[in-house]
């Protein structure tokens, strides 16, 4: 069993130019990931959200962080994701 991962249904570019930060985000989610199913493990339903594919070049603003419309985008996803039900324990 896995944790709950919701993300757009077709993954985009890499959203961060610099290859180093990308590599760090993709590191990171990785681990956000692997800590979700734990949780799954310990009982606890835990609904990922991958905010990765949810955005686009256009969508950071500095090279890492979002503009309003990569926001928008974060809030979509997540949004969609905390509507689902809940289910188990």
């Amino acid at each position: 069993m896995t944790a709950r991962r919701h993300s757009l249904s077709s993954p985009r570019s890499r959203p961060i130019h610099d290859p180093n930060t990308d590599a760090r985000a993709v590191t990171y989610s990785g681990q956000v990931e692997q800590v979700g199913n734990e949780m799954v493990l310990l009982s606890k339903n835990l609904p990922l959200v991958d905010m990765y594919s949810a955005l686009s070049n256009s969508d950071i603003l500095d090279g890492l962080h979002p503009s309003d419309s990569g926001c928008q985008k974060m809030a979509d996803v997540c949004s969609t994701a905390l509507s689902q039900p809940v289910t188990g324990a």
